[in-house]
C-alpha cells in the first residue's frame, strides 16, 4: 500500500492565505498528523505581505524558508528563518508569522503524541541539505507506508538544535517602546539614537535606554545591533556578499560589521553557517577584523 502521509486540512491552506490576516480566528487548532504518521509538511508562497496572528496547533511545528523574509513571533520574542535554519514551535504555543512578498517557506507539523523532543520551548533547528531533501521527499513522493515511516523516523532523529547563537530578539511590551522596536525591525539601518527617539516621545534618551534595558535586557544600541545581525543572517544565507549586506545595514566598513557579528553570534559569518551546516554564502567574511564600535 502506498500513501503520501499528508492531510489536506491546514491553517496554511490556500483558502486561508487568500483571506485577510485579521480574518483568521483566534485559537485555531487543527489535527494534521493522522495515525500512524509522525509528520506532514505544507509549502506556502506569499505573493504579498502576509501575517497570520494567534496561530496555535495541536502539533509541534517546524518552520523554515527557501527564500524571502519570514519572521515568527512567540512568547515575546521575534525569530528569523534564514536559509539553513528553522524555528521549532512546541504544540499549543500561540505564535504569529509574517512573510514578506515572494517568500517561499515550509511548515512541518509533528504529532505531539508520537514525537517527543529533549528540548522545550521555541528553538532554532539546523536545516541541513539532507533534512530538507527528506522533508520534501516525504511531502511529494509516493512511497510504501513502511518506507515512509522509516524515513519519518530518520527525519525526527536528524532534528538538532542550533547552539552557536540564539536567533531570537526580545520585544518590549511597553507600547511606545514596542513602536520603536517595530520601526527598527522594519528598517534595521535606521541609525536614530536613543536621544532622537526620546525627542519624538517627549522623554530623554536615558529614559528610552532604561526602558529597553528593563524590558529586553539590552540598551537601544545593543538591541539594534542584534536586529541588524539577525537580518544579516537572512541576506548572507541568500547568497549576498558580506560587503553589500553590511552597507545596507548602515556600516560603511565591513570589518566593523564582521566584528559586531562575531560579538553577537560568537562567529564570523562564514564560521556561523559552517557551525550548523547552513547553505549561506559568506563572501568576504574572513576579512581582518578591526575592533571599531558601532555608532
Amino acid at each position: 500500500m502506498q500513501g503520501t502521509g499528508q492531510t489536506s486540512e491546514t491553517l496554511w491552506s490556500t483558502s486561508v492565505l487568500g483571506e485577510r490576516p485579521d480574518s483568521v480566528p483566534d485559537g485555531v487548532r487543527h489535527t494534521l498528523t493522522g495515525e500512524p504518521w509522525l509528520l506532514t509538511t505544507q509549502s506556502i508562497t506569499s505573493t504579498s505581505r502576509e501575517r497570520w496572528a494567534d496561530g496555535v496547533h495541536d502539533e509541534h511545528e517546524l518552520i523554515f524558508s527557501d527564500s524571502g523574509v519570514l519572521t515568527v513571533e512567540t512568547d515575546g520574542h521575534l525569530w528569523v528563518t534564514p536559509l539553513g535554519l528553522g524555528i521549532w514551535i512546541p504544540a499549543g504555543l500561540t505564535h504569529h508569522v509574517t512573510a514578506e512578498p515572494g517568500t517561499v517557506f515550509y511548515v512541518t507539523y509533528f504529532s505531539a503524541d508520537r514525537v517527543t523532543m529533549p528540548w522545550t520551548g521555541t528553538t532554532g533547528i539546523g536545516i541541513t541539505t539532507l533534512l530538507r531533501e527528506l522533508l520534501q521527499t516525504n511531502k511529494s513522493a509516493e512511497l510504501e507506508d513502511r518506507v515512509r515511516m522509516r524515513m519519518q523516523r530518520l527525519i525526527v532523529d536528524l532534528l538538532a538544535p542550533v547552539h552557536s547563537a540564539s536567533l531570537d530578539v526580545h520585544l518590549p511590551t511597553d507600547p511606545a517602546l514596542r513602536a520603536i522596536a517595530e520601526e527598527i525591525v522594519q528598517n534595521p539601518a535606521d541609525s536614530r539614537t536613543s536621544a532622537d527617539w526620546g525627542s519624538r516621545l517627549g522623554v530623554s534618551g536615558r529614559t528610552v535606554n532604561r526602558g529597553f534595558e528593563r524590558e529586553t535586557g539590552s540598551t537601544l544600541t545593543q538591541w539594534r545591533i542584534t536586529v541588524r545581525m539577525r537580518r544579516a543572517l537572512i541576506d548572507i544565507a541568500a547568497g549576498r556578499s558580506v560587503v553589500s549586506v553590511a552597507r545596507d545595514l548602515g556600516y560603511t566598513n565591513s570589518s566593523t560589521f564582521i566584528h559586531l557579528f562575531r560579538q553577537t553570534t560568537g562567529h564570523t559569518p562564514a564560521a556561523y553557517f559552517r557551525s550548523f551546516g547552513g547553505a549561506g554564502s559568506a563572501a568576504g567574511a574572513e576579512q581582518p577584523i578591526q575592533p571599531i564600535q558601532e555608532n
